[in-house]
């Protein structure tokens, strides 16, 4: 008897919900499309009795970025202690990075990077922080390693640059 009368009930209370909501429910969805970008004065001193340190100065040409950080690395000689999954801050700024892909030290390394700012298009504060993601690949045609003190030095081309297209990015929602 009381599942009789507990249906209607229940079906009042749910058109009344659903009367309360909109018609249509919209979403904005932007797609990111930015310039790549871009890095720079790529080093990596690797001491035998010591340790391996990358560094590399990198560039966000967005305009609402418009930033340039220095990255950096260190981990034991003859490991493969670099960051690999995690992504290692680039010193009190938006960018990280972490190694992805690694053949040799001589152009055979993938770096993804990341930066993180303020996109008011794609909402409302706190709401507007983008992150974009790219990856750069250093070829042999790009670093070039020298015996250096007990180790070696591997340096990018002078004046060179590499590019990370942008190929994932997320909005803080």
């Amino acid at each position: 008897m009381h599942f009789t009368t507990l249906i209607p009930t229940t079906l009042a209370l749910l058109l009344t919900t659903a009367s309360a909501l909109p018609a249509s429910v919209t979403t904005h969805s932007k797609m990111f499309t930015g310039n790549p970008f871009e890095l720079t004065h790529l080093s990596v001193d690797r001491v035998e009795a010591a340790n391996v340190t990358l560094e590399f100065t990198i560039h966000n040409p967005d305009p609402l970025a418009n930033t340039t950080a220095t990255c950096t690395g260190s981990w034991p000689y003859n490991s493969m202690g670099w960051p690999t999954s995690i992504y290692e801050g680039c010193g009190n700024s938006s960018f990280a990075w972490h190694m992805r892909d690694f053949d040799e030290w001589e152009g055979g390394f993938v770096l993804e990077v990341k930066d993180t700012f303020k996109d008011p298009s794609v909402g409302q504060p706190p709401y507007d922080q983008v992150t974009i993601f790219g990856s750069a690949k250093f070829g042999a045609d790009v670093v070039t390693c020298t015996p250096n003190d007990g180790g070696e030095l591997c340096a990018q081309a002078a004046n060179s640059t590499v590019k990370a297209p942008i190929d994932r990015t997320i909005a803080k929602r």
